[in-house]
């Protein structure tokens, strides 16, 4: 039972899928460990107690459904499309451009942004003062930039990665990814669902913080400096069409280690 279990949901292929099943889980143990809770409190304290607990809960879940309301929110609630999709793309970009601490727009930097506007709403509601917040949030975000410069963002270490992939034929050209030489560029458009899935499977088995989410990188890399376009590319590997993303990786050291597989236009 247990080896199905681990086969089905640690080790299946099938990310949605198992996705799905941990996301439904986790949303029943979350439930779970409210009633819990309340038990226990109701248990040790009284009446009194478990409603405080109740009552506080109910506001925090609300306080939290306010916290994450962002533009992505006010925009899909915009029925009446009051505003145009260009003024929501400039909007955002020029918000999150902004910023005093991070200089480019990435999901880290509009992460950052919605923690940053919890806070300040917290310190508004309950009177109390963090201090040296904004120092703080400069450190974080001097580790972050490091962190980039070093190359340890989950693109940079995607695309380090890709030498071991090609060349140990887990990603297969025409099946996942094609190279070319157009320009003076070195292009690379590959599967993005299977060959995060590949990379997965690859590096981040014994090691969990190697893991790349698929949603994020998404994100990620469309705001990164290699990012030329995202389309639909049929590749061998799928009965239909499947999103894929062209890396222009001219600068990049790896291009030595992949450029034997591309074709010159």
């Amino acid at each position: 039972m247990l080896s199905v279990t681990r086969k089905c949901l640690i080790n299946s292929k099938n990310v949605d899928k198992s996705a799905y099943v941990w996301n439904t889980f986790a949303a029943m143990l979350n439930s779970f460990q409210t009633t819990l809770i309340l038990l226990i409190i109701t248990r040790m304290g009284n009446d009194y107690d478990g409603g405080v607990f109740t009552i506080a809960y109910a506001i925090g879940n609300l306080m939290m459904t306010i916290g994450k309301y962002g533009m992505r929110n006010f925009q899909a609630t915009d029925v009446n499309e009051k505003y145009s999709y260009k003024e929501y793309i400039s909007t955002e970009n020029d918000y999150i451009n902004s910023a005093k601490f991070l200089k480019d727009k990435d999901r880290e930097s509009n992460n950052i942004a919605i923690a940053y506007t919890g806070l300040l709403l917290l310190e508004m509601i309950s009177s109390y003062k963090f201090l040296d917040k904004e120092a703080r949030l400069k450190d974080y975000c001097d580790w972050y930039i490091n962190l980039s410069i070093k190359g340890c963002t989950p693109v940079e270490r995607f695309i380090k990665a890709l030498p071991t992939l090609v060349n140990s034929s887990k990603m297969k050209k025409d099946i996942h990814f094609v190279a070319e030489i157009k320009n003076n560029r070195f292009l690379f458009t590959f599967d993005f669902a299977n060959s995060l899935i590949l990379y997965n499977q690859e590096f981040a088995k014994d090691d969990p913080n190697k893991y790349i989410d698929k949603r994020m990188f998404g994100a990620d890399l469309k705001n990164s400096k290699y990012f030329v376009a995202r389309k639909n590319h049929r590749f061998n590997n799928s009965k239909g069409q499947g999103y894929s993303y062209t890396l222009d990786l001219t600068s990049h050291e790896v291009v030595p280690y992949l450029q034997v597989w591309a074709q010159t236009l």
